[in-house]
């Protein structure tokens, strides 16, 4: 998986708040989960895995992570 654009939330899933203007491999998912579907929002990135674990990054300000708190992930 490869991302690019604005990432001052961590939306990118590359550990950091860096922009990035070309495209940047996103490393592997925990425990080597294969991501099944990925869906990306201005601020937020939600990934689903084949096994059904929900992993989310990004702006998480009002909560839209569903993590339980309002903490940002990079």
């Amino acid at each position: 998986m490869f991302a690019c654009g604005s990432n001052k939330k961590g939306q990118l899933g590359l550990g950091d708040a860096t922009s990035r203007n070309t495209f940047t491999a996103v490393p592997g998912l925990p425990d080597n989960k294969v991501a099944k579907e990925v869906v990306a929002s201005n601020n937020h990135t939600m990934i689903l895995a084949e096994d059904g674990t929900m992993f989310a990054c990004g702006d998480n300000g009002f909560g839209q992570l569903g993590l339980g708190d309002t903490t940002s992930r990079n």
